[in-house]
C-alpha cells in the first residue's frame, strides 16, 4: 500500500529527544558522525529532519504539551481546550502509545491533561533524572512487546527519550563511548 493511501494501516513514530542541540547532531550537518542511523534514514527518505524547528521553552514541562497540541507559548493554560495530536488521532481510530524513559511523576506533570488521552503509557521509572535510569535503547523491547499490530487500527507511538539530561555520562553504555579526538583549529 502507498503511504498516501488513507485506508492503509500505518504506524507513526514521534521521537522526542531531550537536552540536545542540533549543533552536535550529525544528521543536521555536525562534522562528527554522531547519528549514523538517523542520517542514513534521512538519506534514504525514511525520516524527516526538520531543519527550522525550535523549542518554545527551555523546560520539558512547558515544551512537550505545546508540541503535542495547538496551544502556543502565550496560551499554555489553554492546552486542555485545544485539539491535540493525541485526540485527533484517537478520533481517526489510531491506537496511541507513550513510552517514556523519564520518570512517571515528571511525565504525568508535563503531559497532563494529554496523558489521559493516551491509550497505553509506559514509564521506565517513578523518579526523575536519576543515575539508575535505563538507557534509551533499552526501551526497544518494551515497545516491541506492547504494540498491538493484530487489529485493523493504525498506531501512533510517542517515544520520549532521556537523552543527555543531567548525569549524561550515565546515559549510554561504556561500549558506546564516543571517540572525541581533539579538534584541530
Amino acid at each position: 500500500t502507498s503511504v498516501y493511501d488513507s485506508n492503509a494501516k500505518k504506524t507513526i513514530i514521534l521521537v522526542i529527544g531531550e537536552s540536545a542541540t542540533k549543533n552536535h547532531i550529525g544528521a543536521y550537518g555536525y562534522f562528527r558522525n554522531t547519528t549514523p542511523w538517523l542520517s542514513q534514514q534521512a538519506d534514504e527518505g525514511k525520516a524527516i529532519i526538520f531543519k527550522n524547528a525550535f523549542s518554545s521553552h527551555a523546560l520539558t514541562a512547558m515544551t512537550v504539551p505545546l508540541i503535542l497540541s495547538e496551544s502556543w507559548q502565550d496560551s499554555f493554560d489553554s492546552i486542555p481546550a485545544k485539539p491535540s495530536i493525541i485526540n485527533i488521532l484517537d478520533k481517526l481510530k489510531y491506537n496511541t502509545y507513550l513510552f517514556s524513559n523519564q520518570g512517571q511523576f515528571q511525565g504525568a506533570l508535563y503531559l497532563y491533561p494529554l496523558l489521559n488521552e493516551i491509550q497505553f503509557k509506559h514509564f521506565t521509572s517513578i523518579q526523575y533524572l536519576n543515575r539508575s535510569n535505563n538507557y534509551d535503547c533499552e526501551m526497544i523491547e518494551k515497545i516491541k512487546s506492547n504494540i498491538d499490530y493484530s487489529n485493523s487500527n493504525s498506531n501512533f507511538i510517542v517515544i520520549h527519550l532521556m537523552g543527555s539530561h543531567f548525569h549524561y555520562e550515565y546515559r549510554y553504555p561504556e561500549s558506546f563511548a564516543p571517540d572525541l579526538e581533539k579538534i584541530e583549529n
